[in-house]
């Protein structure tokens, strides 16, 4: 009886301990298995970690490549650009968003994803009721080249303008600015600059002095706003080329005008000119001058010495007596306008029989 006894507490404590070993054993294979997900974790983590740095490694490649692209364009590389039309298309590629053309009507005021488009070299927002640029974002465009907004609402332009040193092309006609802004005469490499039919600034008929800062300009448009006179610093525009005082009040040309050698195109329609001066024949480049709807009545015998006039519009002038044997002197005359001048058909047959045979008469 003690043997059995015995027998049965000694395979008791073996049945124990080998439950125990097994309890054991399978805490440890589960320990493992714990073990080998965290490392898989851990390997997950280290991938993700590496993935992220690639990414941002490409990204900074990206901005880095981008920072090269920061530069204005030439000539050629704007030509083959995509013109973006809607916002939503350029927001996609923000950086690459070298033209954006919005149509009329779309949004009267700059839309904050603009902010973004930092490569901008050409932006057009004619006829969109733009009552203001966005001062936040338009300093943000140093490389940009054109800005149109013509057919808005614009009184005034922000000081932030002055970070476009970039800028070439001014376009502002059509708007409500009560007088020609300063901030404009800080553009350093503005060529070409468009005022014209602002009706409000026509009341005060002005142009600041600042103007004569613009050393670039090649084009200056300054139609219908009632101008009487000019800062002596617009003798300072040596580059000019092409200035239009359509309907203005300028009663004659004025001296600083005269001063421009350089100019090629002249337009003073409707001015209310009497007379014209002798030192206008100073202006030995002018290809096209137009002195039509002026009330001269005698022939400007100055311009018998424009010797590379190719247009002359006198129409409309009330002159009736024309130096005709002079005039041949314009040998490259390719247009004359005569018209509602009361010339008379013989004179016009002599001018044809004088002038090249190239020109055409419009009387």
């Amino acid at each position: 009886m003690k043997n059995y006894l015995f027998n049965f507490f000694l395979f008791l404590l073996l049945f124990c301990v080998a439950i125990s070993h097994q309890t054991n054993a399978q805490k440890k294979r589960g320990e493992k298995k714990e073990d080998k997900k965290e490392e898989k974790k851990e390997d997950i983590k280290k991938d993700d970690t590496k993935k992220e740095n690639n990414k941002q490694d490409n990204t900074n490649a990206v901005s880095d490549t981008i920072k090269k692209l920061r530069r204005p364009l030439n000539k050629e590389e704007l030509s083959n650009a995509n013109v973006f039309r809607k916002l939503d298309e350029a927001k996609i590629k923000p950086d690459s968003t070298f033209i954006l053309d919005m149509p009329s009507f779309c949004c009267p005021f700059f839309p904050k994803e603009m902010g973004n488009m930092v490569n901008i070299q050409i932006l057009r927002m004619n006829g969109v009721d733009l009552k203001e640029i966005d001062s936040t974002i338009i300093g943000r465009f140093d490389h940009l080249q054109v800005l149109s907004v013509n057919n808005n609402f614009l009184k005034d332009l922000p000081k932030q303008m002055s970070e476009l040193k970039n800028l070439e092309e001014l376009e502002l006609r059509k708007n409500k600015f009560l007088m020609i802004p300063k901030i404009i005469g800080s553009l350093p490499k503005l060529k070409s600059l468009d005022m014209s039919l602002n009706l409000d600034l026509a009341k005060t008929g002005t142009i600041p002095a600042e103007i004569g800062n613009l050393k670039t300009l090649e084009t200056l448009k300054l139609e219908g706003l009632m101008l009487s006179k000019l800062p002596a610093s617009f003798g300072n525009l040596t580059n000019l080329k092409y200035l239009n005082f359509k309907l203005n009040k300028l009663k004659n040309i004025p001296a600083e005008v005269l001063k421009l050698n350089n100019l090629e195109v002249l337009i003073m329609r409707k001015n209310g000119i009497t007379t014209i001066p002798n030192e206008l024949s100073n202006l030995k480049n002018l290809k096209h001058l137009d002195l039509s709807a002026n009330i001269l009545t005698t022939f400007p015998e100055s311009i018998l010495k424009l010797t590379n006039l190719e247009i002359l519009n006198l129409s409309d002038t009330k002159i009736t007596n024309y130096p005709i044997q002079q005039l041949g002197n314009l040998k490259k005359l390719k247009e004359l306008h005569l018209k509602e001048n009361n010339i008379k058909v013989e004179d016009i047959n002599k001018l044809k029989n004088i002038l090249p045979n190239t020109t055409q008469i419009f009387f």
